[in-house]
């Protein structure tokens, strides 16, 4: 269920709100941008990266950060155990702290909203243990949906060949020898997005979740957590959200010294006509036209793999045509027919400007 805007908790300020800029949270959305989000920051980094890690690191990479669903995504959940700032290296004393079973629970515990306890079940399942029916119905539901190399790839995890020490081996590596340099030339982007989403805290809490993240819609239940904003370069144009009992993390894109001195006006016109000259993204309007739906339902309807329909979401977000409201840690995504109304209006009006 949407929530509406003038539900009573958006109108009060944060009581407990943290602006970061985090190298941590960034090094993880680098790997991604890097192998299989389509990122067009820099559409280089996976050569670079295969030429200058160790082999055993370039086999962690591909593993966690490659295929239907880049499991190393889903470490963005351990950076809720860490207090702002989150550090690389607080983020790799959490994983060392952590046994082999929660880690790989953690990192399954958002794969499919279908299978809440998938990491139970496939602990199960690779030990040979009996499940319960039910147990045994969601396993078959979700085997059937992914292909039998990611179920292998599961298995893999499961039986410890790739685990949170090489893991944490595989993020440090990265750093040191790629992502450092790489770090220090963006932090000043991302101090002055920080700054900027900063001056915007004494909003309510609506006018600041609409003010950082358009086209996102959050339940109350947001509003009375302590909540975390912090930005991303590597990560655009991607919104990020993780949320625990107690905190909720949200990564916004921020923009480029180029984008920002872009007129308004164009860019949402050259995101607008950009967005729609794809063909996965006309079908993926004709499907959120008959009702809203998660990422993964988009995946298997089109035979996608579930990074690329993140990356036509992203666009068509961006863009303006879809929205994307949290429900019970998932991101449902539903068509703004208002959109088609403002960008005919938008267009009109600029090509008759004098």
């Amino acid at each position: 269920m949407r929530v509406r805007e003038e539900h009573p908790l958006f109108f009060k300020k944060f009581d407990r709100l943290e602006i970061e800029v985090s190298p941590a949270s960034e090094l993880i959305l680098s790997l991604f941008s890097a192998y299989g989000a389509r990122s067009e920051t820099h559409p280089t980094w996976s050569r670079s990266l295969k030429r200058k890690l160790s082999p055993a690191a370039r086999k962690s990479l591909k593993f966690f950060f490659e295929g239907e669903i880049q499991l190393g995504l889903n470490s963005l959940r351990f950076l809720l155990a860490l207090k702002p700032p989150r550090s690389l290296d607080a983020l790799l004393t959490h994983l060392s702290s952590l046994t082999f079973t929660d880690f790989v629970r953690i990192l399954l515990s958002k794969v499919d909203p279908g299978v809440p306890l998938l990491g139970d079940i496939i602990f199960k399942i690779f030990a040979q243990k009996p499940l319960s029916e039910p147990e045994r119905a969601q396993w078959d539901d979700f085997a059937g949906r992914y292909s039998r190399n990611f179920v292998q790839n599961l298995k893999q995890l499961v039986e410890g060949e790739f685990n949170q020490i090489s893991f944490g081996q595989l993020l440090s590596e990265c750093w040191t020898d790629f992502f450092q340099g790489e770090y220090l030339q963006i932090f000043p982007l991302l101090e002055k997005e920080a700054a900027k989403i900063s001056s915007w805290a004494d909003l309510r809490r609506m006018e600041f979740l609409s003010r950082i993240s358009p086209g996102l819609s959050f339940s109350p239940n947001v509003s009375e957590k302590s909540l975390t904003v912090s930005p991303t370069f590597y990560g655009r144009p991607y919104f990020f959200t993780q949320e625990s009992e107690a905190s909720f993390l949200l990564i916004v894109p921020a923009l480029s010294p180029e984008e920002s001195l872009i007129d308004s006006t164009k860019a949402s016109l050259f995101y607008a006509f950009k967005s729609l000259g794809d063909l996965t993204r006309i079908e993926i309007l004709r499907l959120l036209n008959q009702r809203p739906m998660y990422a993964m339902e988009i995946a298997r309807a089109l035979s996608l793999s579930h990074p690329t329909v993140l990356h036509h979401l992203a666009s068509l977000r961006a863009a303006g045509f879809v929205e994307s409201e949290l429900r019970e840690g998932n991101n449902y995504y539903r068509l703004i027919p208002a959109r088609w109304e403002e960008l005919y209006r938008e267009f009109r009006e600029f090509l008759t400007k004098v």
